[in-house]
């Protein structure tokens, strides 16, 4: 039987749940996603697996959302264990290759990954990606406006708004550290290097809607 580690943490974008395998982080699950979520993984890509809560498994992947999000890193150097589609394993390695701060539509992944009649098909996979942040499907949009997101569309705009402001920030030969995400985009601070809070990572319990039926339950690791 596969085991699989849960965590749950608290982020500026509300509290977010992480789930990794032996082989690497499988999914991050947004807070108010839309969507089977978490359940619906599970239930397709690890219908047998134990779950247990346990920080440790984690602490690297949550550290480093932590980072992001403070706008203290433009990319993340984490094991992953990404469950699809060929398709969506093709749409989803392109996916990691947008630039942070930069932005593709759905018809640029569609041509790149060798499929120019694709674009819809591109958005579906987007739309399954099981790591978000992680792997960026909020840097793809539709040729006219942002297009959808599982976050919803404010936490997209918000998203790529730090991107912008801290990609366009000057490089001091130091590490930048930006600011926590404000609740409203249009307060995000110029180019700057003061020091932002931290983020705190809190282990929960995962919300029992959530536990699949059958074999599958969640216990403490100690």
């Amino acid at each position: 039987m596969e085991t699989v580690h849960l965590a749950e943490f608290e982020s500026p974008i509300g509290p977010l749940r992480i789930l990794s395998t032996a082989r690497g982080v499988a999914y991050l699950e947004l807070a108010h996603a839309n969507g089977r979520g978490l359940a619906g993984w599970l239930s397709r890509h690890a219908p047998d697996a134990e779950i247990l809560e346990a920080f440790a498994p984690n602490r690297a992947a949550i550290a480093q959302v932590g980072e992001y999000l403070g706008g203290k890193r433009t990319g993340f150097a984490l094991p992953l264990d990404l469950r699809g589609t060929p398709f969506q394993q093709k749409v989803w390695q392109e996916l990691l290759r947008i630039p942070y701060g930069e932005t593709r539509s759905y018809h640029e992944v569609a041509h790149a990954i060798g499929e120019p009649s694709g674009a819809r098909a591109v958005g579906g996979a987007s739309g399954a990606n099981p790591l978000a942040l992680i792997v960026p499907c909020h840097r793809v949009v539709a040729a006219r406006g942002l297009g959808g997101y599982a976050g919803g569309l404010a936490l997209k705009r918000r998203l790529l708004a730090l991107e912008r402001t801290r990609a366009a920030a000057p490089r001091q030969g130091r590490l930048l550290v930006g600011r926590a995400l404000p609740s409203d985009p249009r307060k995000l601070p110029p180019s700057s290097s003061n020091c932002g809070p931290q983020v705190s990572a809190m282990l929960r319990r995962p919300s029992p809607k959530e536990a699949p039926s059958g074999r599958v339950g969640a216990r403490r690791q100690g």
